[in-house]
């Protein structure tokens, strides 16, 4: 007696398995990428101009307050003209534009991550759709996603820059005072050493 098998389509439900994986994969991918369209380089170049918005203004206050508070102070000490409120001035303004300069590289930093995150959300994204995530589970955590790295707000408060300027300023001229009375305590010791040792002549 002889029994005919049957034919194995095992390796056929395999492929139509993986063809269907693919689609799902393919429109769910499709449906990011739509959620993702906004982040492009306009996006990008407006984190950074956010940035520098939000953080210069807060620089250029400070500034305005430190330069009038050493101001007040040198024209109560007489020192407006001094070589020590010259230099006071100077170091005000040296610590701005290096202030600016780093709050213009922090900017650039900032579109960067953020480009970064929004990058890597979108991988994270794909990688939930290969493992056998949802298109429709995707498209909605894609729009979830996209509306929060929408809203960059990573803001700190800026730390005040020129807080020791004038503390500074107050050390030098606490050593520049002592320095002038040792040299003319000791100019008056050598003087009156020297009358000491006069003799007199008869």
């Amino acid at each position: 007696m002889c029994f005919s098998g049957g034919s194995d389509n095992s390796a056929a439900i395999a492929r139509q398995a993986e063809r269907k994986r693919q689609i799902r994969i393919s429109d769910g991918g499709l449906r990011v990428d739509d959620a993702f369209k906004g982040f492009n380089d306009k996006f990008y170049s407006g984190v950074s101009d956010d940035y520098n918005a939000y953080y210069t203004p807060l620089l250029e206050d400070q500034y305005t307050n430190a330069q009038e508070a050493a101001t007040f102070k040198l024209a109560n000490q007489g020192g407006i003209d001094s070589s020590a409120g010259a230099k006071l001035m100077a170091d005000l303004f040296e610590r701005y534009q290096n202030q600016r300069n780093d709050i213009s590289q922090q900017a650039v930093n900032a579109s960067k991550n953020q480009k970064a995150k929004v990058e890597s959300d979108r991988a994270n994204l794909v990688q939930q759709l290969e493992a056998g995530g949802s298109v429709r589970s995707a498209a909605n955590n894609a729009v979830n996603r996209a509306n929060t790295l929408n809203e960059y707000s990573n803001y700190n408060p800026l730390e005040d820059v020129f807080a020791d300027s004038i503390d500074n300023y107050n050390r030098y001229q606490r050593g520049s005072n002592l320095a002038t009375r040792a040299t003319t305590r000791n100019e008056f010791y050598n003087n009156s050493s020297k009358a000491g040792n006069g003799r007199v002549v008869n």
